[in-house]
C-alpha cells in the first residue's frame, strides 16, 4: 500500500538555526542508503560553504503539533520528529523532512536555453514516499520559472538508481550526450533535464540501505528507509550551475567538499542529483 502524502508541507528557505538539523537530516537519509566518501559527508555538512558559493537552502517542514513531537502533517509517520524534533515541536514548529540546494543563479545549455540545476536534495528517511521530495522539486522549478529558465537540468550518480526513477516520473528525461562530467572516484555522472512548459506526470518515491564515511555528525544516524537526491563524495563541489555551464570545482583543502553528485550503493559516489 502507498503511504499517504505528507500534509501541510511548507517549502521554505532554512534558517541558520536549523543547519544541525539539516546537516543531521541529510547524513540520515545519504547514509541509510549509500556508502559515501568521507570528501562527500564533508560536502553534506559544510552548508555555509555552499551558501557561500551562491547556493540557497530550502527545507521541507511538516504542519506543527504537540510537544510531544508528533507534528500534525507528519502523523502517522514513525519518527518524523526527526532532527530536533522535540525542540522545534515545542517552540510551535513541524518537524524538517526533507532539504535541496539550489544555485540562485541559472546557466545555459549546450543548446543556449536557460537552465536551473539542484543538488544534494535529501528526505528524511521515515518521510520517504510521503511526497517530500515531489514537493522540493516543485518549489525548485517554480524557482526556475521566476528567475527565467525553460529547463532543469541536474547530474545524478550512476548508482542512484531510486532517484532516476522518481525523475523519470516527474517527467525528467535522460541526456546521454551531455554526459561529459567524471568526478574523482571515475563515475561519469548522468544528466537529466525537463522542459519547464511540459507537465509533469505524477511522481513515485524511493529505497534504502546503509553507508559509511557516514560516521556521525552531530545527531546523525543511520535510519532503515531513506530517500536522497544529490551531490556525492569524491571531493568537489557542484557550482550548482547546470551539467554543462558550471560544472564542479575543487574545493582547495583537503577531504574537500562534495559536488553535485551522488553515491553508489556500499561504494564510493559522484557528484549530481539523485533522490
Amino acid at each position: 500500500m502507498t503511504p499517504a502524502s505528507v500534509t501541510g508541507l511548507r517549502i521554505r528557505p532554512a534558517e541558520p538555526a536549523e543547519y544541525d538539523d539539516v546537516r543531521a537530516l541529510l547524513l540520515e537519509a545519504y547514509c541509510s542508503r549509500f556508502w559515501i566518501t568521507g570528501a562527500y559527508r564533508e560536502s553534506l555538512l559544510d552548508i555555509e560553504g555552499h551558501l557561500a558559493d551562491g547556493e540557497e537552502l530550502l527545507v521541507a517542514e511538516a504542519g506543527a503539533g504537540g510537544a510531544d513531537g508528533a507534528a500534525g502533517g507528519a502523523e502517522g509517520i514513525p519518527g518524523a520528529a526527526g532532527a530536533g524534533g522535540a525542540e522545534r515541536a515545542g517552540a510551535g514548529r513541524g518537524p524538517l523532512l526533507g532539504a535541496v540546494f539550489v544555485p540562485v543563479d541559472t546557466g545555459r545549455g549546450p543548446d543556449g536555453v536557460v537552465e536551473q540545476s539542484f543538488g544534494r536534495l535529501g528526505v528524511a528517511p521515515a518521510a520517504a514516499g510521503r511526497g517530500v521530495a515531489r514537493a522540493l522539486v516543485a518549489a525548485v522549478e517554480d524557482s526556475a520559472r521566476s528567475r527565467g529558465a525553460a529547463r532543469v537540468a541536474i547530474h545524478s550518480g550512476p548508482q542512484m538508481h531510486a532517484a532516476h526513477r522518481m525523475y523519470e516520473h516527474l517527467g525528467y528525461v535522460r541526456r546521454p550526450e551531455r554526459e561529459t562530467l567524471v568526478v574523482d572516484s571515475g563515475q561519469r555522472l548522468l544528466v537529466y533535464t525537463r522542459e519547464l512548459d511540459e507537465a509533469a506526470p505524477d511522481p513515485g518515491g524511493a529505497g534504502p540501505r546503509a553507508g559509511s564515511g557516514c560516521r556521525a555528525a552531530g545527531r546523525a544516524a543511520a535510519p532503515e528507509t531513506p530517500a536522497v537526491s544529490g551531490p556525492s563524495p569524491d571531493g568537489r563541489r557542484s557550482t550548482g550551475r547546470t551539467p554543462d555551464a558550471g560544472t564542479a570545482r575543487a574545493r582547495g583543502r583537503e577531504g574537500g567538499a562534495g559536488a553535485g553528485a551522488p553515491a553508489r550503493e556500499r561504494r564510493p559516489a559522484p557528484p549530481g542529483a539523485g533522490l
